[in-house]
Order: C-alpha cells, then structure tokens, then sequence
C-alpha cells in the first residue's frame, strides 16, 4: 500500500517527498512535506518507518498566488509600449519590459536581469540616465515627467517623458527605483517643426517690412540675401547668394 515505506525499510535511507497531496474522508484535500526515515522498534528487531509531516497547504496557495500575480504583472508590462524596469541601489535590474528591452538592444528582458545598462550597451545616453536613476535612489527625491533622450539600439534619437520614482522595503529603506518611460518623440518633432515654422514666418514678416523701407533695388537684393541665409543656412550657395 505504501511503497515508500518498503524503500525506505530495503534501503534503510531517509526520503524527502516535498510535496505529497492527500485527501481526508470528508473530501478535504492537504498538501504536506514528508520525511520517511527507518528506524527499529524498540525491544525488537523489527524494521520501522517513522513519517514526519509537515502541512504546508496555505505556502503552497501562497507561491501558486504569487506565481499568477508574477504571470499578471509579466504579460500587462510586457504589453504595454512604455518603458518600465526596476533596479536595485547598485543599479542592476532586477525587473524589465519588453519595450525598454528593444531599445537597449536586447531580445529578451531576463537578459538584463543582474545587469546596468552599460554591460550591454555602452552608449553615452545611456550612462547619462544611469548616472540620474543612482541620483534620485541617493536623494530619495522622484521625478515626474521629466523630458529625456536616449539613442536607440538602431541608432534613433528618441525623446521620452520619463517618471522615476525611488523603491523602498518596509521600514522605509531606499532599495532601488522604478522607472517608466513614455515615447514623446512625435509630439517634440511636432513642436520643433512648429517652432521652425513660426521663425520662418516672423523672419519673411520681417522681410516685407524691410522691403517696403527700401529706395534702391540693390537695397533690396541685400536684404532678400540676408533673409534667406538665414532662412535657408545650408543652401544659401546653391541660391546665388
């Protein structure tokens, strides 16, 4: 009926079974660790097996809890388009998404995991947003929504939005950051181009008033020159100006 019993009294060996499901008459099931370990009945030579149990039902609910939770949190981050990781006070990951993952230059986030940026990719943007991350875990200080620039595994500037607040254990101790970065890169060539665009018209306006001022033709030809060395810096030359 208990075929452990019979090894453990042939072998006269100790076993471990770390997990051993029973269920009781009233259709209850436990989960427990057991240890078998052969021993002699006392007064006789008898062979015996003494079995220690150990209900460890409620841990093993807990780490099946914890593994859906892990699984939860693995597949929305994974998911999402920002940027998000944690590091530990030396800097290390100890937790990374697929997004942030690709623009370092990395397939998969468990690469990462024991690792600073630098150990895979030694690029000067990113020593510069290491060097902040060790600044807000020592000032213990978060930062929201900060714009910043990053060069990306294929060599893209992109600009992003980034939030960066400092992990701390129960007592209140700093042990690391979390990180969340979100592409701005769009909405900041948008503004550049709009900015651009604005410089332009003032400079044309500008132009027209200049022009409207001008008695000789050479003085308008200056001012047309002027303008449009300024309009157009890298082709002023091929303009015949």
């Amino acid at each position: 009926q208990y075929p452990d019993n019979r090894k453990v009294i042939d072998s006269r060996k100790a076993i471990f079974l770390p997990e051993e499901t029973v269920m009781f008459s009233d259709g209850i099931t436990r989960t427990f660790q057991i240890t078998k370990i052969p021993y002699l009945v006392s007064g006789s030579d008898e062979p015996a097996v003494l079995g220690i149990a150990i209900d460890v039902t409620e841990q093993k609910q807990a780490e099946e809890t914890l593994a859906k939770e892990r699984l939860l949190l693995r597949t929305v981050i994974n998911n999402l388009p920002d940027y998000i990781y944690v590091k530990d006070v030396d800097g290390r990951f100890i937790l990374d998404n697929l997004a942030h993952a690709h623009a370092i230059g990395v397939n998969d986030p468990d690469e990462l995991i024991g690792k600073i940026e630098t150990e895979v990719a030694a690029r000067e943007s990113i020593e510069s947003q290491r060097i902040d991350d060790q600044a807000i875990m020592l000032s213990g200080q978060s930062v929201f929504n900060q714009e910043t620039w990053i060069i990306n595994a294929d060599g893209r500037k992109q600009w992003l939005l980034s939030s960066r607040v400092p992990l701390r254990d129960t007592h209140g101790v700093i042990i690391g950051l979390v990180g969340i970065g979100r592409d701005n890169t769009e909405r900041r060539l948008a503004e550049e181009a709009y900015q651009q665009h604005t410089r332009e018209l003032n400079l044309l306006n500008h132009m027209g008033n200049l022009l409207q001022a001008c008695k000789t033709e050479d003085d308008a030809y200056s001012i047309m020159g002027s303008i449009c060395k300024l309009l157009f810096p890298s082709d002023a030359g091929s303009l015949g100006i």
